[in-house]
């Protein structure tokens, strides 16, 4: 998420094990983010306001790891990378 049309923020969430940042567009405000740490999988969610966005986030990892369980197969661990 590194469009130069979006502003990054210093929006940091966790849940789950699984962490994301958000980005936000500067000309409505709206906030994007995505579930660092994948390799294979994309997790992405948004929302009108902080709130919303960290509701959607949560939403989105109960619903990836419900996914993985229901087909039987293992959810992708974040790698997260230790600051440099």
């Amino acid at each position: 998420m590194t469009d130069t049309n979006y502003l990054p923020t210093s929006i940091r969430l966790a849940h789950r094990g699984y962490e994301a940042s958000a980005v936000v567009d500067p000309t409505d405000g709206y906030l994007q983010g995505m579930v660092e740490g994948l390799e294979q999988d994309l997790l992405s969610f948004d929302g009108d306001d902080i709130a919303e966005l960290a509701a959607n986030f949560k939403t989105a990892v109960d619903e990836y790891l419900e996914d993985c369980a229901e087909r039987g197969v293992e959810a992708e661990k974040p790698k997260i990378s230790a600051p440099a």
